[in-house]
């Protein structure tokens, strides 16, 4: 049984899907013919909290095998799909992040000139409504706006060097490069008043092809800790997600990228912009780990092609 795509019956994508699981759990995924495809999942630790998932497929007629090991939550094309369609009528068409993408001036302005940001505007436009903040007296009683304004002032040469480099691009074992990315998070971490998913939420504005967001269900699931501004980790697993999903892409022969062809699909690109990689894959992860659901659903019919 082949999970089929959001898109389909204009697109049949071929593969495995498999469903999140998590320690403890098991399942099997059925071939497109009447093959099963095995699957093992081995509760053995990997990292802080993650686990060794080791899939073994064969897909019929095909006699074609494809090996996944060592991994743990990783996606494919066809699951990032899926989410993103359930995102996008759970979050009635992402509305607030869209907002802000859409306004490129204020995130040029941000990225190449953030002392000409008053904080007014950077108290409305990213502390009320994108980061979300409800909480006045933090807004006030730390005068949290031209705190992270002026942080951002200083990240500023960083920011700079980094505004060419996207998430499948960046070499995360280059210590240069993970001091750089260390340094916007554990800087923006260090502003009083600001927690683990408003840090994210801010630096993914500073670039937004580089930055994953992350909240607190997403890397509690991951084993990572509020208080810990070493988020290499984090980057390094949606650096895994973003290469198998593009690779997964670009073997099923669809054209351009991941992200410009939901984009396209889910009318981001009407609206005047792409969105982001790495904002699809914080979507997959968040319905999977903060409302729980599985993606695909599991209620999913099956997609029958048609001979």
């Amino acid at each position: 049984m082949v999970t089929p795509s959001p898109f389909a019956p204009l697109e049949f994508l071929t593969g495995f899907i498999p469903l999140p699981f998590t320690k403890g759990e098991g399942g099997r995924i059925v071939s497109e013919g009447l093959h099963l495809f095995n699957l093992l999942l081995i509760n053995q630790p990997y990292g802080e909290g993650l686990y060794f998932l080791y899939l073994v497929v064969e897909w019929c007629g095909q006699r074609k095998t494809k090996y996944v090991t060592g991994v743990s939550s990783i996606m494919d094309f066809n699951q990032l799909s899926w989410g993103t369609v359930c995102f996008y009528y759970r979050s009635a068409g992402d509305n607030k992040y869209s907002k802000i993408m859409k306004d490129t001036a204020f995130l040029s302005k941000l990225r190449e000139a953030p002392f000409d940001i008053s904080p007014a505007e950077f108290e409305e436009k990213v502390l009320l409504d994108h980061v979300n903040i409800e909480n006045y007296d933090l807004l006030i009683g730390h005068n949290l706006a031209q705190s992270v304004l002026s942080k951002i002032v200083e990240l500023h040469p960083e920011v700079s060097s980094l505004q060419n480099v996207t998430l499948l691009d960046c070499e995360l074992s280059d210590s240069a490069m993970t001091e750089k990315l260390n340094k916007v998070y554990a800087d923006l971490y260090s502003i009083q008043g600001l927690w683990l998913t408003g840090v994210s939420k801010i630096a993914h504005l500073l670039n937004d092809k580089l930055f994953a967001i992350l909240n607190l269900n997403i890397s509690n699931h991951f084993g990572i800790l509020e208080g810990n501004t070493n988020l290499i980790h984090w980057l390094r697993i949606t650096q895994q997600n973003a290469e198998e999903v593009t690779r997964d892409f670009q073997e099923q022969g669809l054209s351009g990228s991941p992200e410009k062809y939901l984009s396209g699909k889910l009318g981001y690109t009407s609206l005047g912009y792409e969105k982001p990689l790495v904002k699809f894959i914080d979507e997959y992860f968040w319905l999977c780990f903060g409302d729980n659901l599985p993606v695909p659903p599991r209620w999913v019919p099956s997609y029958i092609e048609e001979s």
